[in-house]
C-alpha cells in the first residue's frame, strides 16, 4: 500500500506540472501573425533612412487573392534602376492604385544595398506609360 501511495503521489505531481504548463501557455499572448508582403515597421523606418532610392519598372505581377486594410497582395517582379537582376517581392498594393498596376509602369522604391530583396515601394506615386 505504501508503494501504491508513492505511485499516486508521483502521478499527481506529474499531472499538476502538466496542468501548470498548459495554464501558463494559454495565458501568454501569442505573437502577432506576420503577413506576407508586410514589412516590419522597424525595418521599414531603417530602410527609409538608409536605403537607396531608385525607380523600378514593373516587369511582371500576379494577384495572390489576399486583402488587408484596403490593399491587395501582389507578387511583383521589379526591374530596379542600378541593379543588374530583377527583384521579385510580395507587397500589398492599395486598392486605389491597383488599376494603375501594369507591366511597364514605374514606381519609386527604396532598397537595402546589402539585400536588394528588402525594398519598399511608394505605390501612390505610380507612373504609367
Amino acid at each position: 500500500t505504501r508503494v501504491v501511495g508513492i505511485i499516486w503521489l508521483v502521478l499527481g505531481l506529474g499531472f499538476l506540472a502538466v496542468a501548470w504548463y498548459i495554464r501558463r501557455d494559454i495565458r501568454e499572448p501569442d505573437p502577432a501573425p506576420v503577413l506576407p508582403g508586410v514589412m516590419d515597421p522597424a525595418v521599414a523606418s531603417q530602410l527609409s533612412a538608409t536605403g537607396v532610392t531608385a525607380r523600378a519598372t514593373v516587369q511582371a505581377f500576379k494577384f495572390l487573392g489576399q486583402s488587408h486594410e484596403g490593399a491587395t497582395l501582389v507578387e511583383v517582379t521589379l526591374g530596379v534602376a542600378g541593379l543588374d537582376d530583377a527583384v521579385a517581392t510580395r507587397a500589398y498594393v492599395p486598392l486605389t492604385e491597383v488599376d494603375r498596376l501594369e507591366v511597364g509602369a514605374t514606381v519609386p522604391v527604396q532598397y537595402d544595398r546589402a539585400d536588394p530583396t528588402r525594398l519598399t515601394a511608394t505605390w501612390s506615386r505610380f507612373a504609367t506609360l
